[in-house]
């Protein structure tokens, strides 16, 4: 019941991404869509700067370290550190203003948004360490839907005061104080984080710094892959084109969400428990790969077929104009989810500086074809790059999986 419980919960919350998409195309337009979809990479690629994958390290540390008191002094510790971060970032970030990369109307929105969905990230990876992961589940929804549905439910009845970006970014910035509060009081009542006698061990940060250098690189390397394009499109081309982009691509994702939840996240603990205790992986690999397969084309096909009645709804030509791109950035989700499967295996065989290094090189492969493609063939040149990138991806790790066996 608990993993029903869960599932379908992130299901859900899955699903608001794509309410809001639609919501933000259908009402707003497709200039206001490429701001979203700028504001929105920001705010993601953003936010992993500010956390700087501190949380890997304390996670290990609170695993060692049941006692609810020395838990208490971790948790300070590790949001003390965050001041650190937060006062190195949040002015930097104004470069992206003055570029004109997001308004300056949304300027004290996006700092409320980026610091609520910082804090609320991490307080969900902590309920997940904690073992409460129906609670952070739930917290997941109300930071990422639960706003969503509340702004597509007042549309529907006609309030068109929501068909506005900052209205949008407010919602946003609530849903996450609110997740945050409620956290807070769990925590609070359950782990008593508020007794916070002692001292800070700034040691203590260096040596989570340290360690947790490597895995933010790998993962700003991944996040590149990922929303470069955007800031390219909109270097070359304009907003508008930024929207149609950013639509594809989100309906494309849904492909990897989909497949993570059903499948890889199901087998990838399986995979490394099964490598840390030497047991014969064969079938379990076979498994784990056929799955993918099958979920990725299953996947591919209800989503292809639901395009076509979606774009008839929000009636946009120049949707169905570019619809190829679209399909060239199905086929990319479908490689990366086929990246996952050797990905867990060299993760399992503790190699965590190749599979950084692989990141690293696609992520520069990623920005050097956007950049020529976008520059020669317009928005099919992102999706063209997106495509050769996740290929890429998966073919690097797949040979180098095989030398190190």
């Amino acid at each position: 019941m608990q993993k029903l419980i869960n599932l379908s919960l992130r299901m859900i919350s899955t699903a608001a991404k794509f309410v809001l998409i639609v919501l933000i195309t259908k009402n707003i337009g497709q200039k206001a869509l490429g701001e979203y979809g700028l504001f929105f990479s920001t705010i993601t690629i953003a936010f992993y700067f500010m956390g700087m994958d501190f949380y890997v390290f304390n996670t290990r540390e609170l695993i060692a370290h049941p006692e609810k008191e020395k838990r208490a002094i971790l948790i300070r510790d590790q949001f003390i550190f965050y001041l650190f971060t937060y006062a190195i970032v949040l002015p930097s970030l104004l470069l992206v203003f003055f570029l004109d990369i997001i308004d300056f109307h949304y300027l004290l929105l996006f700092y409320l948004v980026l610091i609520t969905e910082h804090l609320s990230q991490e307080l969900y990876r902590l309920f997940i360490t904690l073992s409460h992961q129906t609670w952070a589940t739930l917290l997941l929804f109300i930071r990422s839907a639960s706003w969503i549905y509340v702004l597509a439910l007042l549309s529907i009845l006609g309030f068109e005061q929501v068909h506005q970006l900052k209205i949008i970014y407010a919602s946003w910035f609530l849903g996450g104080l609110l997740c945050i509060i409620i956290s807070m009081i769990y925590l609070i009542k359950s782990h008593r984080v508020h007794n916070f006698y002692g001292k800070i061990n700034f040691a203590w940060m260096k040596q989570g710094l340290m360690v947790s250098l490597p895995f933010f690189i790998g993962t700003i390397a991944y996040k590149v892959v990922e929303f470069s394009n955007r800031y390219i499109i909109n270097f070359f081309m304009s907003k508008e084109d930024v929207g149609i982009f950013t639509f594809f691509s989100n309906i494309a994702n849904s492909l990897q969400t989909i497949v993570f939840t059903l499948v890889i996240m199901m087998y990838y603990p399986k995979v490394i428990d099964a490598y840390q205790k030497n047991e014969h992986t064969d079938a379990l690999i076979k498994n784990f790969t056929k799955e993918t397969i099958v979920y990725s084309l299953a996947g591919m096909i209800a989503i292809g077929i639901l395009i076509y009645p979606l774009l008839g709804f929000l009636n946009k030509a120049e949707f169905f104009e570019q619809l190829p791109i679209f399909w060239i950035l199905l086929f990319s989700a479908l490689f990366m989810n086929l990246s996952f499967v050797p990905h867990y295996q060299l993760f399992a065989l503790k190699q965590d500086l190749l599979i950084r290094n692989i990141t690293l090189m696609v992520a520069v492969l990623n920005v050097v074809l956007t950049c020529l493609l976008v520059f020669w063939m317009g928005l099919y040149g992102a999706a063209m790059a997106m495509l050769i990138s996740c290929l890429a991806m998966y073919l690097l790790k797949q040979k180098h999986l095989s030398a190190s066996k």
